[in-house]
């Protein structure tokens, strides 16, 4: 999947837990740019992605953790992801703002949805690691395909209906950021 699919796994899978009540809506746009910024992480271990190229920390990332696994290898794993959270709040300790907890728990809510998308390409990722390196995939979707911009396409949909019918609060911000000629949508 490319980045602009991953963060609309992230923003749907971000809208949910606000959906459910599970983030307070006062902290949903830190939750939610938490998750769009967390669908992109697992791909540090892939130095043609996106957050490989956004910076010159992403670079230095991007080599580091590509020089010791695999794409779509450890770093695509729930383990990873709980190392990542632990290691988050670990460094939130030096850092004193009382919206961390969310920031870190949307950071894993996006790299979570990042997983799930990667499950549905045809290489799949290790979702039991280090039980085993048995790869999961449902489905066969692959990377710039057709498939793919209909999956972004539905979740662009879904993300669009979410804010606009049960996130209203974030509807008209969210109309704000986009362009003139989609600021119609959903009304």
């Amino acid at each position: 999947m490319t980045a602009k699919t991953h963060i609309l796994g992230g923003l749907l899978f971000g809208e949910l837990v606000c959906v459910a009540g599970w983030s307070p809506l006062p902290s949903a746009p830190v939750l939610l740019a938490g998750a769009a910024a967390g669908a992109l992480l697992p791909d540090i271990d892939h130095r043609g992605s996106k957050i490989s190229r956004s910076s010159a920390a992403g670079k230095v990332a991007s080599f580091a953790v590509s020089a010791v696994t695999t794409h779509r290898g450890v770093v695509h794993t729930p383990v990873c992801i709980l190392a990542v959270v632990a290691a988050l709040y670990v460094a939130s300790a030096f850092v004193s703002w009382s919206l961390w907890p969310t920031l870190i728990f949307g950071i894993a809510v996006g790299m979570f949805s990042h997983l799930a998308l990667d499950t549905l390409n045809p290489s799949g990722i290790m979702w039991l690691w280090p039980l085993t390196k048995k790869r999961f995939h449902l489905a066969s979707i692959r990377t710039n395909s057709l498939l793919e911009w209909v999956t972004a396409s539905a979740l662009l949909a879904l993300v669009l209906y979410l804010a606009a019918s049960c996130l209203p609060e974030l509807a008209g911000e969210i109309r704000r950021l986009l362009p003139k000629s989609l600021r119609g949508i959903g009304q």
